[in-house]
């Protein structure tokens, strides 16, 4: 796993319908292995590798490059910002987290606690309690350097830690664009489409607008974990450290039996650690990607993910390699199917 191309891209502010900065430095990267590139109305990058090999069998690879956000949507009187979330983003993880504005730096506040009533704070935190400090003490100060619909993105913060882990905002879904990417230079058995897909985290628009001439796609993707103390085996999910999710089923898919049945063969004859998720949960682009076009034949392969759609999401290592090595064996056993 190319851990310095994961941070690049991790680093990079993106969120769903503002990804340019993160397809511009996909594109520029992946140009010498490109036969033909596209990029659509929607802004998904689309990139045709061929092969050396003669095969009938054509493989879509995808990974979404956008990552959950905030937008400003009123400035208050003290000013501070208001603001709401762009994706699947839980209020009360984002109390106290350092942002960027419109390249500003801010921090997300609220209420003082002595100064709230004690019903509110036995309540659940929403995104009305909370506001964005930038600095400014009057809002004309803040419109100066914020303009409404600027998006905010948690300040880029990636780490390696502990036991081979990883610490970033963004591991949702950099480390999918960061796979096709590095497999994008290995030598392939069949032509591969590589789609970094855009507006994922608001409903997998980009998916659903992509144009793809393909049979069958895989997804590398990144799925919850919750394997805590406290927590039963069957509620974790999946696990830390036990290699790539295969997924048969989520919440916005069924994914092929028989390709959930290769994908776990190719991983137990090439000694690659794998786990399912305990949890119909979650879902990706394989929703839209499924029924495109009479049909693509879909898979889906990901890392297990700690504190998902934060400010730090948690991965190890090891999972990613696991994924890497595994997406790569898949093209392979894929493109032998016919």
């Amino acid at each position: 796993m190319n851990i310095k191309l994961l941070e690049d891209l991790c680093n990079l502010y993106g969120g769903s319908g503002d990804e340019r900065a993160v397809r511009d430095f996909i594109y520029e990267k992946i140009k010498p292995y490109a036969d033909e590139i596209s990029i659509d109305n929607l802004g998904n990058l689309v990139v045709l590798k061929k092969s050396k090999q003669k095969s009938s069998v054509k493989i879509a690879l995808t990974a979404h490059m956008d990552e959950v956000s905030f937008i400003v949507t009123s400035f208050r009187h003290d000013g501070t910002l208001k603001f709401a979330p762009v994706g699947g983003v839980n209020a009360d993880s984002v109390l106290g987290r350092r942002v960027v504005v419109n390249g500003h730096s801010g921090v997300i506040g609220a209420k003082a606690i002595h100064n709230m009533t004690e019903a509110e704070q036995k309540a659940p935190a929403k995104f009305d309690d909370f506001s964005i400090d930038i600095g400014c003490l009057k809002p004309v100060d803040a419109e100066k350097i914020v303009s409404l619909g600027d998006r905010v993105y948690f300040e880029k913060n990636f780490i390696s830690f502990g036991n081979n882990m990883i610490a970033s905002k963004a591991i949702d879904d950099r480390f999918g664009c960061a796979v096709l990417m590095s497999l994008m230079e290995k030598d392939l058995p069949c032509d591969v489409t590589f789609a970094f897909l855009t507006q994922e985290e608001i409903g997998c628009r980009g998916a659903k607008a992509a144009v793809l001439d393909a049979d069958f796609a895989i997804v590398v993707e990144t799925t919850t974990a919750a394997d805590f103390d406290g927590v039963d085996d069957d509620k974790k999910c999946t696990k830390i450290g036990n290699g790539a999710v295969i997924s048969y089923m989520d919440r916005g898919t069924i994914y092929d039996k028989n390709l959930f049945e290769i994908c776990k063969k190719t991983a137990d004859e090439n000694n690659i650690k794998w786990q399912t998720k305990t949890i119909i949960a979650g879902g990706n682009d394989a929703s839209a990607l499924a029924l495109k076009d009479g049909g693509i034949r879909t898979c889906a392969i990901s890392i297990p993910c700690r504190y998902l759609h934060t400010a730090n999401c948690v991965s190890s290592i090891s999972d990613m390699e696991a994924v890497e090595n595994l997406t790569q064996k898949m093209i392979l056993a894929i493109a032998n199917l016919k």
